[in-house]
């Protein structure tokens, strides 16, 4: 609406031969250019607040996900320290159950290094998407998407590593 109305002022200051024609169409180019440029900057904004919410919840996730790994290892390593103290000074015994335990860690971590991937690869993506929107709002239509290129390339590389990471477990 006030597009409109400012437009319509140009127009009358047109009409009543106070503009040339030339003033006139880039006074007009200039105030629809301008207010895109609002228009995008408040859209923007909006999804960067919605990204910013995304990456709180992936950090959440993954201190909630850290959280349970650590408990079910020191859950382990107790039960582990109880079967270790049932077996005296039975070596052969106490060599089981350690090699028994070392293999419920490993099957622990893998079980966790899933769902650590996912969260991690959540961060990564909202990171990217929060760059690529503030290249756009930094740097404009053409630079932003050639930084938007360049931020989507480095973000297909770490999750590239965070998939490798979780495939060297």
């Amino acid at each position: 609406q006030q597009l409109n109305t400012e437009l319509a002022g140009l127009e009358e200051l047109y009409e009543n031969k106070l503009l040339s024609e030339e003033e006139f169409q880039q006074a007009k180019q200039n105030l629809i250019k301008d207010f895109m440029k609002a228009n995008l900057d408040i859209e923007l904004e909006g999804w960067m607040q919605g990204i910013e919410v995304a990456q709180q919840f992936c950090n959440e996730a993954a201190n909630a996900v850290s959280a349970l790994q650590e408990a079910e290892m020191t859950n382990l390593d107790a039960q582990m320290q109880a079967e270790l103290t049932a077996a005296g000074d039975n070596a052969e015994e106490r060599e089981r159950i350690e090699a028994e335990y070392e293999q419920k860690k490993l099957d622990t971590q893998k079980k966790y290094a899933v769902a650590d991937m996912v969260v991690n690869i959540a961060k990564t993506v909202a990171a990217g998407a929060l760059a690529v929107m503030q290249c756009f709002a930094q740097l404009g239509p053409i630079a932003g998407a050639v930084m938007a290129a360049v931020v989507g390339v480095t973000t297909a590389a770490e999750i590239a590593t965070i998939v490798a990471q979780k495939n060297a477990i």
